[in-house]
């Protein structure tokens, strides 16, 4: 059975539903700590767990050493050398706890993000529902809004389970740059983890980018 298929499928997304998040600027630190508490009042609207937060203490990073090493915190993966650590957060609110690190490219043609969240509180999977459907939803104001052309699903086996990723193939809605986007879900190394990459079309590499999805582990 495949990562995916452990979740109720009321769970999915029409993909009516949802629309595409515009650019803003600002800092990458406020970017992660806006987006990660964004994704947790989200989830006590849900009722996930039902208790109340008795313990914020976000640890926020951004020297890009500390950054790699979070990333690693999440599950063993290989960033390619053409991203560089920009900002990482942990927050740890009792009845969960939520990573999130942010990788820019070196020539700022694109941006990795790779995010988990462990509930441990009531039925994780729950928990790793929402995460799974805000991620299908929301991005932050460093992900670009997309127009997707063409989408393709590759599996791949991490700790020993399936997890399914989508290569997408679009143009941006604001200038209609052509870019290519990855974005997967998979068993990280406490929780449920998220892989999410936007990057130009003329800085894709497809050789680099399949080999970044094959090192997790």
């Amino acid at each position: 059975m495949s990562f995916d298929d452990r979740f109720d499928r009321r769970d999915e997304v029409d993909p009516a539903d949802i629309r595409p998040v515009k650019k803003e600027g600002g800092c990458w630190k406020w970017v992660l700590i806006f987006g990660a508490v964004g994704f947790v009042c989200v989830l006590l609207c849900c009722g996930v767990g039902g208790f109340m937060m008795y313990r914020m203490a976000p640890k926020v990073v951004n020297q890009p050493a500390d950054v790699a090493a979070m990333a690693q915190e999440i599950s063993d993966i290989d960033i390619p050398e053409t991203f560089v650590g920009k900002a990482g957060i942990n927050m740890n609110l009792g009845f969960m706890s939520m990573k999130m690190c942010m990788f820019e490219h070196t020539e700022g043609q694109g941006v990795l993000q790779l995010m988990e969240m462990q509930v441990k509180i009531g039925d994780p999977k729950d928990g790793e529902a929402q995460l799974r459907q805000q991620m299908r939803q929301q991005g932050n104001a460093e992900i670009r809004g997309l127009n997707i052309e063409k989408s393709e699903t590759r599996e791949y086996e991490i700790r020993g389970e399936k997890a399914s990723f989508t290569f997408a193939e679009g143009k941006d809605i604001d200038n209609g740059t052509p870019y290519r986007e990855v974005k997967g879900s998979f068993r990280g190394k406490t929780g449920v983890a998220v892989l999410q990459l936007q990057l130009q079309e003329e800085a894709w590499d497809e050789e680099e980018i399949e080999q970044l999805v094959e090192s997790i582990h």
